[in-house]
């Protein structure tokens, strides 16, 4: 795994964090 892959992977997950976790706060559910 190369380092741009690394920080690719880590950037994507850490949206998806933040996607949920404002999903869970507003009461809405991710489509």
């Amino acid at each position: 795994m190369t380092g741009a892959t690394a920080i690719c992977k880590f950037f994507n997950e850490f949206v998806d964090y933040k996607i949920n976790k404002n999903n869970i706060l507003t009461g809405k559910t991710p489509e």
